[in-house]
């Protein structure tokens, strides 16, 4: 207690008032990480959802080959066809690309059909497509972040890939 003596009550009320003031911005901060943290866990978890709900479309007209009723061709045409139609969010919307690296259906990117998609990168470099066919690969479903053109600005997107059990 000797040692605080030695300062003026007006400066043991700054010290004071500047831990306090440390102390609440460090929780703001911490609270504002966590916050951000719950967010984008949310925005993960409503994208697998929706491309769960896309697979859902998928597994339709699978099931409608599988009876016979549709060849592959009217199966894959008829549910590219449903896809390319659904948006979700303001917007993102469904793309189908096979495991050997070929664009099935993009609703925006029409240059991108029927192609090999093996080399196309995001601005990073990274081959977005197949890392997600890795994700697919070793765990079925799973989250990828990339980046994505668009008009006038490239946007960072994480985006959820998931198969088709055939």
């Amino acid at each position: 207690m000797q040692f605080l003596r030695r300062f003026t009550i007006s400066q043991r009320l700054a010290v004071v008032t500047t831990l306090v003031l440390l102390i609440v911005a460090g929780l703001v901060g911490s609270f504002a990480v966590d916050y951000r943290s719950s967010l984008l866990d949310a925005r993960a978890l409503k994208t697998q959802h929706i491309v769960e709900s896309g697979q859902g479309v998928l597994a339709h007209y699978h099931g409608l080959q599988q009876q016979g009723e549709m060849t592959q061709e009217q199966a894959q045409a008829a549910a590219a066809q449903v896809l390319e139609g659904l948006r979700y969010g303001d917007n993102d919307y469904f793309w189908v690309h096979s495991l050997d690296l070929k664009m099935i259906m993009h609703p925006f990117s029409k240059k991108l059909v029927g192609n090999s998609i093996a080399e196309v990168a995001d601005p990073n470099g990274k081959r977005l497509f197949r890392e997600m066919n890795t994700v697919v690969s070793a765990t079925k479903a799973g989250f990828v972040d990339y980046y994505w053109p668009k008009p006038g600005v490239t946007v960072n997107h994480t985006g959820f890939r998931g198969g088709l059990n055939s």
